[in-house]
């Protein structure tokens, strides 16, 4: 259509992080900012039409100001790099990750009770690439395989160097 549409309800106080085309059988990686993740399968997600606001895929319980710092569909060969606030980061073997049902709590990716926030999560393989973004300052671009390769339940590696009051606010796939 040349005309503009609604292609999505989005309500107030939410934001739209990513947009993923499927293929009708893919799995969904959802990862909070306190550290949960959970993987379903898209047929667990109903069609809905144009300006449908979608459906929940993640409880979200705890503090508030939790939110969704990362989603993708999985793909081979992938591990989930995980990124917090204070520079620390790993990758976790998608292996680690059980298929559950939809609107679950998850998983533990990264205990982060009363300390740093999760800031970002991607999947991607040893020499892709992805884009740090901090409160202050440029991105900075780095390899997935520079960050350890660890379990869901073991420490990070400092990979970034944030001095307060700055803090790591997103993780994207590709270079800045």
């Amino acid at each position: 259509s040349s005309k503009a549409f609604s292609a999505m309800n989005v309500a107030e106080g939410d934001v739209l992080g990513w947009a993923r085309v499927t293929r009708g059988h893919d799995e969904i990686l959802l990862v909070s900012s306190a550290g949960q993740a959970i993987r379903f399968d898209e047929q667990e997600v109903r069609p809905m039409g144009l300006t449908a606001g979608g459906v929940l895929g993640m409880k979200l319980e705890g503090e508030t100001g939790v939110r969704i710092v990362g989603m993708d569909c999985l793909r081979a060969e992938a591990d989930l790099l995980l990124v917090r606030e204070d520079g620390q980061a790993k990758r976790v073997a998608l292996s680690q990750f059980p298929v559950q049902g939809r609107y679950g709590k998850g998983v533990l990716a990264w205990k982060c009770a009363g300390g740093p926030q999760l800031a970002g999560a991607v999947l991607g393989q040893e020499d892709d690439r992805v884009a740090v973004h901090a409160s202050r300052g440029a991105a900075k671009s780095l390899r997935v395989g520079d960050a350890p390769r660890r379990t869901r339940g073991a420490a990070g590696k400092a990979l970034i160097d944030v001095k307060d009051p700055d803090r790591v606010v997103r993780v994207t796939a590709g270079q800045p």
